[in-house]
């Protein structure tokens, strides 16, 4: 019984040196500041590259073919860095090679 009761109180203090682990709060803070750093990088690396980011474009413009012509807007907002809804309207016409002229 003495065996018993010695194996369970040793098993414990076991698991309560487990649960003191206090190394990982430390480290959760450091990763949100490399998370930042890493996300200030792109964000540097995208202006030198030549990326431009915009709320709103809007575009406007004609289309001259062979066999047709057309004009065309196109509006775009943005909803994220990553997400843009674009919304375009096309008036075309375009003849058949058949069509006589």
């Amino acid at each position: 019984m003495k065996k018993l009761c010695l194996f369970i109180l040793s098993g414990l203090m076991v698991i309560t040196s487990f649960a003191q682990d206090t190394t990982s709060n430390k480290s959760g803070k450091g990763d949100r500041k490399e998370a930042r750093r890493q996300k200030v990088a792109s964000l540097i690396k995208q202006a030198e590259e030549g990326v431009l980011v915009y709320r709103k474009q809007s575009i406007f413009g004609f289309q001259f073919r062979t066999n047709g012509y057309g004009a065309f807007y196109e509006l775009g907002r943005m909803k994220t860095n990553r997400k843009t809804n674009i919304y375009r309207i096309d008036i075309t016409e375009i003849k058949h090679q058949k069509e006589e002229k």
